[in-house]
C-alpha cells in the first residue's frame, strides 16, 4: 500500500512539473530565463539538509529550508517549466549500483525505495510557476547535485514540495 502511494505522489509531482500549457512568447520567455538566472547562487547556501532530513518531521508551510541532493528520481525529472524532482544525494544510481549499466534513464533511481528521499523544486513568481525550464541552468542536468533554499510550499502526505529562492550547483 505504501509503494502504491508513493507511485501515485511521484506521479503528481511528474504531471505539476511537465504541465503542458501553451508555450511563452519569446518576450515572455526571455523575462522568465532571466528570473530563473537571478536565483542561481554562486556559494552554497548554509547548513543543508539532506532530503531525508528535511522532510522528516513534516516542516509547517511558510517555513525556510535548505536541501541537497540530486536531480533524479523520475524519468524526466527536470520539467518543461521551472521545476524538478531532488532526490537523496547519498543514493546510487542504477549505474552506480552496477545492476543496470546500460539503463538510458539511470537517473530514475527505478532499482531504489525512494519513500522519504524524493522531493520537488518549484520556481514560482506571482504564484505561478515560472514557465522555463531549469535544464541548462548553470550546466543544471540529470544527476546533478545541488543545493537549495527557500520556503515550505507544502508538506502533505509525504510531499515536499520547496518554491525555490536560491539554487547552487554544486556538481553540474
Amino acid at each position: 500500500m505504501k509503494r502504491l502511494v508513493l507511485v501515485a505522489l511521484l506521479l503528481i509531482s511528474a504531471v505539476a512539473c511537465n504541465e503542458k500549457t501553451a508555450p511563452p512568447s519569446n518576450q515572455a520567455s526571455a523575462v522568465q530565463s532571466s528570473q530563473l538566472q537571478s536565483i542561481l547562487s554562486l556559494s552554497r547556501p548554509a547548513q543543508p539538509k539532506s532530503v531525508k532530513d528535511a522532510a522528516n518531521p513534516k516542516p509547517a508551510p511558510g517555513s525556510s529550508i535548505v536541501v541537497t541532493g540530486r536531480v533524479g528520481g523520475t524519468k524526466k525529472p527536470i520539467g518543461d517549466f521551472a521545476c524538478l524532482t531532488l532526490v537523496q544525494g547519498d543514493m546510487p544510481n542504477c549505474r552506480e549500483e552496477g545492476g543496470m549499466p546500460n539503463c538510458p534513464t539511470y537517473w530514475d533511481l527505478c532499482c531504489s525505495d525512494l519513500r522519504d528521499k524524493i522531493c520537488t523544486i518549484q520556481v514560482m513568481k506571482d504564484g505561478k510557476l515560472l514557465r522555463a525550464t531549469l535544464r541548462g541552468l548553470g550546466g543544471l542536468k540529470e544527476m546533478s547535485s545541488i543545493t537549495v533554499s527557500g520556503k515550505v510550499s507544502t508538506a502533505e502526505n509525504g510531499v515536499l514540495v520547496i518554491d525555490a529562492e536560491q539554487i547552487f550547483i554544486d556538481k553540474p
